[in-house]
């Protein structure tokens, strides 16, 4: 056919992305690199007084908790604590009537529905406060 193979190799330029080298594996193995994916993580935080904190697309599960504790408390919460964490998935936190409840899967409407149904437990005036998708991304 071609009478060259192509290999790959990831390049850094402008984000990560799996580019051709043409002429690179000529004498063989031009084998086409399996998919990379990068989990992604997202957290809420919240304290009693009702100040909250979101963080999403965040690279581990550690700093998406801390940096959703950080807005709570720069918002002003002084007990912040983390009520949810998600990877790969969407985390939403509903709220109503001095109730909430926090929930994730693997679509916005599905959170979203579970998130309802828990605050409604408590509360008639609930809605979806917020709502965020952290899902791995491609990275070769």
């Amino acid at each position: 056919m071609f009478g060259w193979l192509l290999s790959w190799r990831c390049s850094a330029r402008g984000g990560q992305i799996c580019v051709s080298i043409p002429g690179y594996g000529t004498s063989g193995g031009g084998e086409t690199p399996s998919e990379q994916w990068q989990s992604r993580w997202g957290a809420i935080a919240t304290d009693p007084s009702g100040k909250t904190g979101i963080a999403g697309n965040a690279l581990t599960k550690k700093a998406a908790e801390k940096a959703a504790v950080s807005q709570c408390q720069t918002k002003g919460g002084a007990d912040c604590k983390v009520k949810l964490s998600y990877r790969n998935a969407c985390g939403v936190l509903a709220w109503g009537g001095g109730f909430m409840a926090t929930a994730s899967a693997e679509t916005s409407s599905e959170a979203s529905e579970m998130a309802l149904k828990g605050c409604s437990k408590d509360s008639s005036e609930c809605e979806v406060f917020f709502s965020d998708c952290s899902y791995a991304q491609r990275v070769c």
